[in-house]
């Protein structure tokens, strides 16, 4: 909670006194001239006691020239000769009342000077004890009035009001208000359109509002209020609002007083941006929570342990740039001695990619549990098909997917495969490379798209190398891609190794290939090593 903020102490002026006085004592030994300060309340000077301990010395002294000492704002007390009732006024008379009249101006000067300037040291250090008092604050509508209260403690002001700006209606509303005595407020919201003067202190200026001098603007003040001051409140970049601040008397608005409501406008800014900072920092954390979640469901998918099949060996690596991908692969068994491959590459990346990933891969698993493609597996062009189809009615058209879909037939040792605009496999028999295809455009591009399949026999030792765009486009330091040369040179490296031998090998040419400018993407590669 906020501490309560305290009235300002009362300055001790026995030390100003004190010094005064203390010069009029030297004033009489350099001039012989009896010289003495008066204050204008006694009561409140230790050094009275000394004034009134010389009248009782000098009772037979009468004084016979003043002069009023001021501060600019009140009167502090009086300068004056006394002499005794038989002395004689000398020809220096004039000489010296001249310099006492001069002394009497510096010493107003002087206490002027230490009156502004403790005024100012504790106007500064009242605002930084509400600043970290704010600054400690939870509870923002606390806050707030605690720095309302406190422009009306540091000011003559006996009514304020914060109005919040919301520029997509282009209005301002009353969001807190502090008043000493009862006001009529009838303006809780102030509309753009009515060019309120609120426009002229949000455009830099410093708006004053003498309801006789400006009966026109009256309409903006309170009922019976006599002068109003607008200051704005803004961050450096945008404002946020502006500050009011009322009295009922019609007094003269000192510049310390427009200092004050602007010092404290620029703290109610500041509370203002703590609370979004504080809003944005919570759905950060939550974002970042779903998205941990999310990447973990979804890392969970792409790099759980292949299932071991008969006829065929099968290693992956799938690595999102960041927290969710759209890159996947699926290796699914229909039956002992048949499994539908997939691998696919949504358009962009992150969130959007990631959720076309799983629109896709919710379809392929809904259709392929059904009974009728389980009687004819091959048809992969079918699949496809229908596939593209269910992406194109549920996603906008800059949304689309290059994928493959295949079956490996270990029994009959075929692969019957649809390629929809996907990098083609790379298929290495007897040392040579098998030509692969591509059947049609991308995933979701049209909805009528048609595809076709292809088929192409495996044997023993076969190596099939399947990737995503990541791969094949990443980038060195002298602006090459990988390419696809850069999968097969690897690959000739390590024939004759196992499935873990030539993911291990391609996997670390790539990394030695990609340069410090290399951008963030999905990268998915498998390797197949038939029996």
């Amino acid at each position: 909670m906020i501490s309560k903020l305290s009235a300002p102490q009362e300055r001790n002026s026995d030390s100003q006194w004190n010094w005064i006085h203390g010069a009029c004592r030297r004033f009489f030994n350099a001039t012989g001239w009896r010289l003495v300060f008066v204050p204008a309340d006694p009561a409140k000077s230790i050094a009275t006691k000394e004034i009134e301990a010389e009248k009782i010395e000098s009772s037979d002294t009468v004084p016979f020239w003043k002069a009023d000492v001021h501060d600019g704002q009140q009167l502090l007390g009086r300068m004056q000769f006394d002499m005794s009732l038989d002395s004689q006024v000398g020809r220096t008379f004039l000489a010296v009342c001249e310099l006492a009249e001069m002394l009497a101006s510096l010493f107003g000067k002087l206490a002027s000077a230490t009156e502004t300037a403790q005024s100012r040291e504790q106007d500064v250090s009242t605002l930084v004890d509400v600043g970290l008092s704010v600054s400690r604050e939870n509870d923002v509508h606390d806050a707030l009035n605690y720095l309302l209260s406190a422009l009306l403690k540091l000011t003559r002001f006996r009514a304020t009001e914060f109005f919040l700006l919301n520029a997509s209606t282009s209005k301002l509303t009353l969001r807190g208000k502090q008043q000493q005595e009862e006001y009529v407020y009838t303006n809780h919201a102030r509309e753009f359109v009515a060019i309120p003067p609120d426009l002229s202190a949000l455009a830099g200026e410093t708006v004053i509002i003498q309801r006789s001098q400006s009966p026109e603007l009256a309409q903006w003040l309170p009922d019976d209020v006599s002068v109003g001051v607008c200051v704005a409140v803004k961050s450096d970049s945008e404002p946020l609002g502006t500050l009011w601040a009322y009295d009922r008397r019609n007094h003269v608005v000192t510049d310390r007083e427009v200092h004050i409501l602007e010092s404290i406008a620029a703290q109610i800014a500041t509370l203002l941006e703590r609370i979004v900072l504080l809003k944005e920092s919570h759905m950060q954390h939550r974002l970042q929570r779903d998205l941990q979640v999310a990447s973990s469901s979804q890392g969970s998918l792409l790099h759980e342990q292949l299932p071991d099949q008969e006829g065929f060996d099968a290693k992956l690596i799938c690595n999102s740039a960041f927290e969710l991908g759209g890159d996947f692969c699926e290796l699914l068994p229909l039956t002992p001695k048949q499994t539908l491959l997939v691998l696919g590459d949504a358009s962009g990346d992150g969130v959007s990619a990631a959720m076309v990933m799983s629109a896709v891969r919710g379809a392929i698993r809904s259709i392929v549990l059904n009974s009728q493609f389980l009687e004819k597996p091959h048809q992969t062009a079918s699949l496809m098909e229908q596939i593209n189809k269910v992406l194109h009615d549920i996603t906008p058209s800059h949304q689309f997917m290059s994928i493959l879909i295949g079956v490996i037939d270990t029994e009959q040792k075929t692969f019957s495969y649809t390629n929809a605009g996907h990098p083609l496999p790379l298929l290495m028999q007897n040392g040579e490379l098998a030509e692969m295809n591509s059947h049609g455009m991308l995933l979701g591009v049209m909805d009528d798209t048609e595809y076709e399949h292809s088929v192409v026999n495996l044997n023993s030792n076969d190596l099939m190398v399947l990737y995503t765009d990541g791969i094949s486009e990443a980038m060195s330091s002298h602006r090459q891609m990988f390419r696809s040369d850069g999968v097969l040179n690897a690959m000739r490296q390590a024939n004759g190794g196992s499935a873990h031998d030539v993911l291990e090998t391609i996997w670390e040419r790539l990394e030695k290939h990609r340069g410090p400018d290399d951008k963030p993407d999905d990268r998915t590669l498998l390797v197949l090593k038939f029996d």
